[in-house]
Protein backbone atom coordinates (compact mmCIF):
# COMPACT_ATOMS: atom_id res chain seq x y z
CA UNK A 1 0.00 0.00 0.00
CA UNK A 2 1.28 3.21 -0.87
CA UNK A 3 1.29 5.44 2.24
CA UNK A 4 4.05 8.03 3.26
CA UNK A 5 3.94 6.44 6.34
CA UNK A 6 4.82 3.33 4.30
CA UNK A 7 8.00 5.34 2.51
CA UNK A 8 9.64 5.12 6.22
CA UNK A 9 9.43 1.45 6.40
CA UNK A 10 10.28 0.97 1.88
CA UNK A 11 13.12 3.78 2.02
CA UNK A 12 15.75 1.77 3.92
CA UNK A 13 15.39 -1.26 0.75
CA UNK A 14 18.07 -0.49 -1.61
CA UNK A 15 15.58 -1.58 -5.05
CA UNK A 16 12.07 -1.71 -4.77
CA UNK A 17 10.84 -3.52 -8.23
CA UNK A 18 7.47 -3.29 -9.66
CA UNK A 19 6.16 -4.97 -12.31
CA UNK A 20 3.72 -1.52 -13.33
CA UNK A 21 5.23 1.56 -14.22
CA UNK A 22 2.28 2.89 -12.59
CA UNK A 23 3.60 1.62 -9.30
CA UNK A 24 7.02 3.74 -9.90
CA UNK A 25 5.01 6.84 -10.07
CA UNK A 26 3.37 6.47 -6.74
CA UNK A 27 6.72 5.28 -4.94
CA UNK A 28 7.80 9.34 -6.09
CA UNK A 29 4.29 10.67 -5.52
CA UNK A 30 4.40 9.43 -1.71
CA UNK A 31 7.97 10.26 -1.42
CA UNK A 32 9.88 7.12 -1.64
CA UNK A 33 13.57 7.37 -1.85
CA UNK A 34 14.24 3.72 -2.44
CA UNK A 35 16.08 3.29 -6.24
CA UNK A 36 13.17 1.32 -8.22
CA UNK A 37 13.33 -0.72 -11.35
CA UNK A 38 10.68 -1.92 -13.58
CA UNK A 39 10.38 -5.96 -13.98
CA UNK A 40 7.34 -6.79 -15.94
CA UNK A 41 5.92 -10.31 -15.11
CA UNK A 42 7.28 -13.53 -17.37
CA UNK A 43 5.93 -16.56 -18.35
CA UNK A 44 7.74 -20.16 -17.08
CA UNK A 45 8.75 -22.73 -19.86
CA UNK A 46 8.03 -25.21 -17.82
CA UNK A 47 4.38 -25.94 -18.31
CA UNK A 48 4.04 -26.91 -22.01
CA UNK A 49 0.89 -28.31 -23.51
CA UNK A 50 0.90 -32.02 -24.94
CA UNK A 51 -2.02 -30.84 -26.92
CA UNK A 52 -1.92 -31.58 -30.77
CA UNK A 53 -1.83 -27.99 -32.52
CA UNK A 54 -2.76 -29.49 -36.37
CA UNK A 55 -6.24 -28.18 -35.34
CA UNK A 56 -7.86 -25.29 -33.12
CA UNK A 57 -10.79 -24.28 -31.80
CA UNK A 58 -11.46 -21.18 -33.58
CA UNK A 59 -12.25 -19.33 -30.39
CA UNK A 60 -10.77 -16.80 -27.79
CA UNK A 61 -9.87 -18.46 -25.09
CA UNK A 62 -10.57 -16.53 -21.80
CA UNK A 63 -9.07 -17.44 -18.16
CA UNK A 64 -10.39 -14.72 -15.32
CA UNK A 65 -12.00 -14.16 -12.56
CA UNK A 66 -15.19 -12.15 -13.66
CA UNK A 67 -15.29 -8.82 -13.06
CA UNK A 68 -18.58 -6.34 -13.83
CA UNK A 69 -16.96 -4.57 -16.54
CA UNK A 70 -15.20 -7.91 -18.44
CA UNK A 71 -18.97 -9.35 -17.93
CA UNK A 72 -20.12 -6.21 -19.62
CA UNK A 73 -17.71 -6.43 -22.23
CA UNK A 74 -17.96 -10.19 -23.37
CA UNK A 75 -21.97 -9.36 -23.35
CA UNK A 76 -20.96 -7.24 -26.49
CA UNK A 77 -18.99 -10.02 -28.24
CA UNK A 78 -21.39 -11.52 -30.79
CA UNK A 79 -18.79 -14.60 -31.32
CA UNK A 80 -18.87 -17.52 -29.15
CA UNK A 81 -15.61 -17.23 -26.34
CA UNK A 82 -14.20 -19.92 -24.42
CA UNK A 83 -14.66 -18.73 -20.61
CA UNK A 84 -12.86 -20.69 -17.82
CA UNK A 85 -13.07 -19.86 -13.95
CA UNK A 86 -15.50 -20.02 -11.25
CA UNK A 87 -18.37 -17.60 -11.09
CA UNK A 88 -18.67 -17.36 -14.30
CA UNK A 89 -22.29 -19.73 -14.06
CA UNK A 90 -23.28 -16.55 -12.51
CA UNK A 91 -23.64 -14.73 -16.22
CA UNK A 92 -26.86 -15.39 -18.13
CA UNK A 93 -26.02 -12.58 -19.93
CA UNK A 94 -23.30 -14.75 -21.35
CA UNK A 95 -25.30 -17.66 -22.40
CA UNK A 96 -24.20 -17.31 -26.01
CA UNK A 97 -20.49 -17.98 -24.89
CA UNK A 98 -19.17 -21.24 -23.87
CA UNK A 99 -18.43 -21.32 -20.06
CA UNK A 100 -16.31 -23.32 -18.01
CA UNK A 101 -16.93 -22.54 -14.59
CA UNK A 102 -14.49 -24.07 -12.35
CA UNK A 103 -10.87 -23.65 -11.23
CA UNK A 104 -8.41 -24.09 -13.95
CA UNK A 105 -4.25 -25.96 -13.17
CA UNK A 106 -1.19 -24.43 -14.74
CA UNK A 107 -1.37 -27.62 -17.04
CA UNK A 108 -4.83 -27.71 -17.67
CA UNK A 109 -4.31 -23.77 -18.77
CA UNK A 110 -1.54 -24.80 -20.86
CA UNK A 111 -3.53 -27.40 -22.55
CA UNK A 112 -6.55 -24.25 -23.47
CA UNK A 113 -4.43 -22.23 -24.69
CA UNK A 114 -2.70 -24.54 -27.10
CA UNK A 115 -5.91 -25.79 -28.11
CA UNK A 116 -7.88 -22.33 -29.23
CA UNK A 117 -7.12 -19.76 -31.86
CA UNK A 118 -5.82 -16.79 -29.78
CA UNK A 119 -6.06 -15.67 -25.74
CA UNK A 120 -8.22 -12.94 -24.72
CA UNK A 121 -6.98 -10.24 -22.13
CA UNK A 122 -9.28 -7.84 -20.09
CA UNK A 123 -8.25 -5.86 -17.36
CA UNK A 124 -8.75 -6.44 -13.80
CA UNK A 125 -9.06 -2.60 -12.89
CA UNK A 126 -8.67 -2.43 -9.72
CA UNK A 127 -5.08 -4.14 -9.29
CA UNK A 128 -3.34 -3.14 -12.64
CA UNK A 129 -3.17 1.07 -13.53
CA UNK A 130 -0.54 0.94 -16.48
CA UNK A 131 1.20 -3.27 -16.14
CA UNK A 132 0.12 -6.12 -18.18
CA UNK A 133 -0.51 -9.49 -16.35
CA UNK A 134 0.12 -13.17 -16.70
CA UNK A 135 -2.41 -13.44 -19.56
CA UNK A 136 0.21 -11.26 -21.76
CA UNK A 137 3.19 -13.99 -21.65
CA UNK A 138 1.57 -17.18 -20.94
CA UNK A 139 -0.07 -18.23 -24.40
CA UNK A 140 2.90 -17.51 -26.26
CA UNK A 141 5.07 -20.45 -24.92
CA UNK A 142 2.18 -22.54 -26.43
CA UNK A 143 2.61 -20.35 -29.69
CA UNK A 144 -1.02 -18.33 -28.83
CA UNK A 145 -1.42 -15.26 -29.72
CA UNK A 146 -2.83 -12.21 -27.46
CA UNK A 147 -5.83 -9.84 -27.57
CA UNK A 148 -5.50 -7.14 -25.52
CA UNK A 149 -7.22 -4.39 -24.14
CA UNK A 150 -4.53 -1.49 -24.46
CA UNK A 151 -2.58 -0.64 -21.66
CA UNK A 152 0.54 1.90 -21.61
CA UNK A 153 2.93 -0.68 -20.34
CA UNK A 154 2.46 -2.66 -23.19
CA UNK A 155 4.55 -1.69 -25.74
CA UNK A 156 7.47 -1.78 -23.19
CA UNK A 157 7.57 -5.12 -23.65
CA UNK A 158 5.95 -6.09 -27.19
CA UNK A 159 5.40 -4.97 -30.39
CA UNK A 160 1.74 -4.06 -30.70
CA UNK A 161 -0.02 -5.59 -34.11
CA UNK A 162 2.76 -7.72 -35.06
CA UNK A 163 3.24 -9.69 -31.84
CA UNK A 164 -0.23 -9.19 -29.73
CA UNK A 165 -3.16 -7.45 -30.76
CA UNK A 166 -4.92 -4.42 -29.18
CA UNK A 167 -8.33 -2.77 -29.13
CA UNK A 168 -9.53 0.03 -27.46
CA UNK A 169 -13.29 -0.87 -27.29
CA UNK A 170 -16.33 -3.23 -27.87
CA UNK A 171 -16.01 -2.43 -31.45
CA UNK A 172 -12.66 -2.79 -31.71
CA UNK A 173 -12.67 -6.04 -30.39
CA UNK A 174 -15.47 -7.63 -32.14
CA UNK A 175 -13.40 -6.35 -35.50
CA UNK A 176 -9.99 -7.67 -34.37
CA UNK A 177 -12.45 -10.97 -33.28
CA UNK A 178 -13.63 -11.58 -36.61
CA UNK A 179 -10.58 -10.93 -38.61
CA UNK A 180 -8.95 -13.65 -36.81
CA UNK A 181 -11.77 -16.00 -37.12
CA UNK A 182 -12.15 -15.08 -41.19
CA UNK A 183 -7.79 -15.41 -41.06
CA UNK A 184 -6.51 -18.13 -38.74
CA UNK A 185 -3.27 -17.79 -40.68
CA UNK A 186 -2.42 -14.21 -38.85
CA UNK A 187 -3.25 -15.63 -35.33
CA UNK A 188 -0.88 -18.35 -36.30
CA UNK A 189 2.15 -15.74 -37.31
CA UNK A 190 1.05 -13.43 -34.52
CA UNK A 191 1.16 -15.93 -32.01
CA UNK A 192 5.13 -17.28 -33.45
CA UNK A 193 5.99 -13.55 -33.20
CA UNK A 194 4.90 -13.18 -29.80
CA UNK A 195 6.84 -16.64 -28.96
CA UNK A 196 9.98 -15.67 -30.01
CA UNK A 197 9.38 -12.56 -28.10
CA UNK A 198 8.51 -14.14 -24.83
CA UNK A 199 11.12 -16.81 -25.11
CA UNK A 200 14.13 -14.12 -25.94
CA UNK A 201 12.43 -11.46 -23.63
CA UNK A 202 10.13 -12.50 -20.63
CA UNK A 203 10.89 -15.68 -19.26
CA UNK A 204 11.35 -16.52 -15.51
CA UNK A 205 14.60 -16.60 -16.58
CA UNK A 206 15.37 -13.17 -17.86
CA UNK A 207 13.28 -11.75 -15.03
CA UNK A 208 15.81 -13.45 -12.25
CA UNK A 209 18.66 -12.06 -13.77
CA UNK A 210 17.36 -8.65 -14.03
CA UNK A 211 17.16 -8.95 -10.35
CA UNK A 212 20.90 -10.51 -10.17
CA UNK A 213 21.74 -7.62 -12.12
CA UNK A 214 19.98 -5.11 -9.72
CA UNK A 215 21.16 -6.60 -6.75
CA UNK A 216 25.29 -7.17 -8.35
CA UNK A 217 24.98 -2.98 -9.32
CA UNK A 218 24.30 -2.53 -5.33
CA UNK A 219 26.98 -4.81 -4.19
CA UNK A 220 29.48 -3.09 -6.75
CA UNK A 221 28.77 0.56 -5.21
CA UNK A 222 29.40 -0.68 -2.08
CA UNK A 223 32.23 -2.35 -2.91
Amino acid sequence: MFTRQAAAVANPFDVIAYTDTGMLDLHRAYGFRARTAFVPIAATRAVRSSQERAFRIPDLAFVAAPRPNRRELLARVPHPVAIFGPGWQDAPELAHHRRDARRIGAHELADIYASHMAALNIRHGLVVINGLNQRHFAPYIQGTPVVSDTQPDLPLCFDPGTEMLVYRDGDELRELYAQLRHEPARARIIGLAGQRRVLAHHTYAHRLRTIAELVGEKIAVAA
